[in-house]
């Protein structure tokens, strides 16, 4: 399997929640780099671009209302998009790494 190229920090406007990572917030820093978090209800974040099928994809990942949590300790992450192929893309990213599901959303 070739390396995924991909880029964060990019623009995420209009995606919301496609699905679910179970992930170490080490290791999502570890693969995407320093998260973009905290925000208005998200302790870190993540918004990603690369490319599924040869069409470009955004995905994001980040915690939900986790108020009071550290950051440190959370493993249950939200993958945000526009359709499911945000899903796909972080499948693509973390090929060994967490359980990834789609939501039912």
């Amino acid at each position: 399997m070739s390396e995924v190229k991909f880029k964060t920090g990019v623009n995420a406007s209009g995606t919301s929640l496609c699905g679910y990572i179970t992930i170490t917030h080490r290791e999502l820093e570890r693969v995407l780099g320093k998260g973009e978090g905290p925000a208005d209800k998200t302790l870190d974040e993540w918004s990603i671009k690369g490319e599924v099928d040869g069409e470009d994809v955004i995905a994001t990942i980040y915690d939900w209302k986790n108020y009071g949590s550290n950051v440190q300790y959370i493993t249950d992450w939200h993958i945000g998009g526009k359709d499911g192929k945000a899903v796909e893309l972080i499948k693509l990213i973390f090929p060994n790494n967490g359980t990834i599901k789609k939501s039912n959303y």
